[in-house]
């Protein structure tokens, strides 16, 4: 019998460019989506995009897979490419290509807790420095969200954050104000760095995902 359920993991970054004394400005955001089938887990991770238009290339997103609890996990290319993978440590892949295990202390005494909303359900805390920084790449506040609706699911921004509230934080937004730039003297917009893991229904394009954790275990956990 296969138990599946998955999450969307959604990523932002914002992306300035220096170009002939202008600053460019755009979203980075990408989707990674996170199967969880029996006792194995699986990562998609976003598509190669073509650099002559930057469009996605159908059927490159690489895959990885992992048991539960299982220091090492296979590195697919795509799902086309499961002969052969790379065997990848499972801490290292979750923390440099899944967003886990991310440092959030806003406990020290430059920042405070400006506000704090929410019942047993929900809840949301806003911090804000104490002293404004012009430094463009300083955080000027910081919202994370928790909610009780995911504990079940084994995916953590931070494992000690969820553990203090008792709930799973599942939206980060770090917030940058407009500045100047005054290494080029230049106006940067207002930018925001976002995380964000959604509840997503198992669906029929997913059941490639089955058939590779099918090859997993029939192949590579067989052999160890």
């Amino acid at each position: 019998m296969i138990n599946v359920k998955s999450l969307n993991l959604i990523i932002n970054y914002p992306l300035i460019i220096y170009q002939n004394d202008k600053v460019k400005y755009s979203d980075l955001l990408d989707t990674i989506t996170i199967y969880y089938v029996n006792e194995c887990i699986i990562y998609k991770l976003p598509p190669i995009k073509s650099f002559q238009d930057n469009k996605s290339i159908p059927n490159s997103e690489p895959f990885f897979i992992y048991r539960k609890n299982s220091k090492i996990g296979t590195l697919y290319d795509s799902i086309n490419k499961v002969s052969k993978g790379m065997i990848v440590n499972v801490d290292s892949f979750l923390l440099n290509r899944a967003s886990t295990g991310l440092k959030i202390d806003f406990s020290n005494s430059s920042w405070y807790r400006f506000e704090s909303i929410g019942d047993h359900n929900h809840l949301l805390e806003k911090y804000v420095p104490h002293e404004p920084s012009k430094d463009p790449d300083s955080i000027d506040s910081a919202f994370f969200y928790y909610t009780d609706k995911l504990k079940d699911y084994d995916y953590s921004f931070s494992r000690k954050n969820d553990s203090i509230r008792n709930m799973k934080m599942y939206r980060i937004r770090l917030l940058y104000n407009s500045k100047i730039f005054n290494r080029r003297n230049m106006y940067l917009p207002k930018r925001e760095i976002f995380y964000e893991i959604q509840k997503r229904d198992f669906v029929k394009a997913d059941s490639l995902v089955i058939d590779l954790y099918y090859t997993y275990i029939n192949s590579v956990l067989k052999t160890k």
